[in-house]
């Protein structure tokens, strides 16, 4: 087990939290995994700050609860950690995002503890920034630090996750990344034929659209919206899942277009995710 970092998931309840739990605590202890479930983000990203400042450990690293990581996970990302030099805050890899159909730096990060007490300082005011994490990364930019973003490819973003996930992101989506959800429309549109993970996507856009409102980061904000589309498009919620379920785990990393920066590593990835 690994000893020189403490985990936190960040969730607000996403349905593949229990299976990202069990595969990290393949790596770590459970005193050294902690969840954080706190509304809004803000606070969320406060607490992982300061579980990470009193762990006494060099590293936190961080997931959002809809990440399905691959196999070591863990060890893999702290290996990075002999190549960087001191003033490097924060560093991450990549995930295969479903809805944004492409890889993507997001849902884990790894920190350096020691410079944790300068980021909380940088903590936005509830509802003042679209992307919080983004902001007090880059305030610790302006003052010296640096991030790293490694050529590494870590899991699956946003798959298997409940409708009502599905709607928040990707209508925060439509606020942050609002071109290239233009861009992937059609596809969308394309695969929600035998996917309705797709039609909650494309009614999510749609509202984001017609609402005009300002989009946060605070999960209540979208309940309502939510259960207008999911009444008006006639869908159940998906059950709880458990980690047996991830049987087709192959078939969806087989299915990625290649991870193109390095395809010797992207041959020793397949199969890699859930095996063993």
């Amino acid at each position: 087990m690994l000893s020189n970092c403490v985990v936190v998931i960040r969730t607000t309840g996403e349905r593949t939290l229990p299976v990202l739990k069990a595969k990290l605590l393949e790596e770590v202890s459970i005193n050294d995994l902690h969840i954080v479930q706190e509304e809004p983000f803000e606070k969320a990203l406060q607490s992982c700050y300061r579980i990470g400042l009193q762990s006494g450990k060099k590293w936190l690293i961080t997931f959002d609860a809809d990440i399905l990581p691959k196999k070591n996970i863990l060890n893999e990302l702290l290996r990075f950690s002999k190549t960087i030099n001191d003033n490097v805050f924060m560093y991450n890899g990549y995930v295969y995002d479903k809805f944004m159909l492409k890889y993507r730096r997001a849902g884990y990060r790894v920190f350096k503890t020691k410079a944790l007490e300068m980021a909380l300082s940088y903590l936005p005011e509830p509802g003042n920034e679209l992307r919080p994490e983004s902001y007090v990364i880059n305030k610790m930019l302006d003052k010296g630090y640096v991030k790293k973003n490694f050529q590494y490819f870590g899991g699956l973003h946003d798959y298997y996750q409940k409708y009502e996930d599905i709607y928040r992101t990707v209508y925060l989506h439509s606020n942050k990344h609002f071109k290239r959800c233009l861009n992937v429309f059609d596809q969308w549109v394309d695969k929600s034929k035998i996917d309705y993970d797709y039609i909650i996507a494309i009614r999510a856009f749609s509202d984001a659209i017609i609402y005009k409102d300002k989009a946060i980061t605070d999960s209540r904000f979208y309940k309502g919206k939510y259960e207008l589309a999911r009444s008006q498009l006639d869908l159940i919620e998906k059950s709880n899942i458990s980690l047996e379920k991830y049987s087709n785990y192959y078939d969806i990393i087989s299915s990625l277009p290649e991870f193109n920066i390095n395809k010797s590593f992207y041959s020793k990835l397949k199969g890699r995710i859930f095996k063993g």
